[in-house]
């Protein structure tokens, strides 16, 4: 091997080795540049508290020039405006998704499944926990920890059945449900999860005695921010029969009435702004406003009514006129335009993460709760009014906001972008249409609810959704409070 083969070698695994992609081109620019180069450069982005997948040429160029790193994250753009006589700005820091793309093809999946394995194994490795393969315990005849991805949970006569998956192969185990702990573990788990089990052989047998999730590491610095205030609203459904246009009103009524008092300056839309059009089968039986162009036009003319002052955010949901599979782009510029002619919007993808007054919120729709629900013993429709909040710390635990694949449509792109690398401060989600509120580990986890009324489709599972609810987010300390307008 070359002397710059071998150097650029060498500079790749410590990229690798410290948890960043980067581009052929950036590669070799950093061979001409020298290891040491190379090194720095590592050091510039772990000082910034930042873990960016993939180094690009913006983000080489960036360093190179001595910019900070708000500038490197792709996408990050500045929306001005004040609070209490203060200056602030919205910084969206995930891109728009627009340019992802995928051929369809089978290697795809394959390296998207192994990519996310290898991430979540290197998150699941920093908790200080000695990491074996399970084909090594098997050898040994002991007992050891090891990254697996579930492939399938089922009970039986005392005991439950795991079929689990490593990059080693597909194995069998069996956890004893005569421990109430770690039943509650295994029963919570879901397809496609990946987990780190503690599993002993006993022969060619496995048997399960623990299950740890990557998680998230406890937070207890309390946060100081701005005076000002943020809403956050979803699943309003404008052009539903079933929406409710009353309670809708009541609360742009409230906004406007209460602003002088409670410092609101934001209001982001947490996607299903509007009902869409063939969603799902028999809908349109179900729709007062039967086109997308008139659904948009009468959100717009609602949310007119919103004060001047206050910055709209809008990312997507399932029922919005883009691409299913996540993550998603924002609504396409003809919708924008009738939605809002003025311009005063900022239209994201889904996920979206934003900084505030320094508090970082990401904003998902929440489209895989459906999945974690439905691939889950643990949890149904019938109980989410007691279990949201549960089932909305899966992701937190999970490090993913897809754990399960089951149901939701991914995009198998080289960057995961559903992928919780950094904890934000927030995250809000929606599509369950029941409002809830949980803090773990420092993080608040806020589902803001809904403006339609129960469905058929919801009362056929029993799912009793918290109509009228907005969560308002106070930035000084990230208290969370509910308005109720139905």
């Amino acid at each position: 091997m070359s002397s710059s083969a071998a150097l650029r070698s060498r500079i790749a695994k410590r990229l690798l080795g410290s948890g960043y992609q980067v581009t052929p081109e950036v590669l070799e620019k950093l061979t001409e540049l020298g290891e040491d180069v190379a090194e720095e450069l590592v050091r510039w982005l772990a000082s910034r508290g930042e873990r960016m997948s993939l180094i690009d040429a913006r983000t080489l160029e960036l360093f190179l020039e001595g910019k900070s790193l708000q500038e490197v994250v792709e996408g990050a753009r500045p929306v001005e405006g004040t609070a209490a006589g203060e200056e602030f700005e919205l910084k969206v820091l995930k891109p728009t998704y627009e340019e992802i793309r995928m051929e369809g093809k089978v290697e795809e999946f394959t390296v998207y499944r192994i990519n996310r394995f290898a991430a979540l194994w290197r998150i699941s490795s920093r908790r200080g926990i000695p990491l074996n393969s399970i084909r090594e315990i098997l050898e040994s005849g002991g007992e050891g920890y090891a990254v697996c991805e579930v492939r399938e949970v089922s009970r039986g006569d005392g005991y439950y059945r795991l079929r689990l998956e490593d990059p080693n192969g597909i194995w069998n185990a069996i956890a004893p449900a005569r421990d109430r702990s770690l039943s509650e573990k295994v029963e919570s788990l879901c397809t496609d999860m990946v987990v780190v089990i503690r599993v002993s052989a006993r022969g060619s047998r496995l048997v399960v005695r623990d299950v740890m999730l990557p998680d998230v590491p406890q937070t207890d610095r309390p946060f100081r921010g701005p005076d000002l205030r943020v809403c956050v609203i979803s699943d309003v459904h404008v052009g539903s029969a079933r929406f409710n246009r009353r309670a809708f009103n009541d609360f742009l009524d409230w906004l406007s009435s209460e602003h002088a008092n409670l410092n609101v300056k934001f209001l982001l839309i947490n996607g299903d702004l509007v009902d869409g059009v063939f969603v799902y089968p028999g809908q349109r039986e179900e729709l007062e406003i039967k086109t997308l162009k008139e659904q948009f036009a009468e959100a717009g003319r609602l949310l007119a009514k919103v004060p001047k002052e206050v910055k709209v955010v809008y990312a997507p949901g399932n029922h919005e006129p883009v691409r299913r599979a996540l993550p998603q782009p924002p609504v396409h510029a003809e919708h924008r335009r009738v939605l809002d002619p003025e311009g005063r919007f900022v239209f994201l993808g889904n996920p979206a993460l934003i900084e505030i007054g320094g508090a970082r919120l990401l904003l998902f729709h929440g489209q895989t709760l459906d999945d974690v629900i439905q691939s889950s013993m643990r949890f149904s429709y019938s109980d989410l009014r007691k279990s949201a909040g549960e089932v909305m710390e899966v992701l937190l635990k999970s490090r993913h906001l897809a754990p399960s694949m089951e149901v939701t449509p991914i995009i198998p792109w080289k960057e995961d972008h559903l992928l919780l690398e950094e904890v934000p401060h927030v995250l809000a989600t929606g599509h369950i249409h029941v409002a809830a509120f949980r803090l773990y580990r420092g993080v608040r986890l806020v589902n803001s609810g809904t403006f339609q009324d129960q469905t058929k489709l919801q009362k056929g599972v029993g799912l009793e959704p918290t109509v009228g609810t907005v969560a308002v987010i106070d930035l000084r300390d990230l208290t969370v409070r509910f308005e109720q307008f139905a």
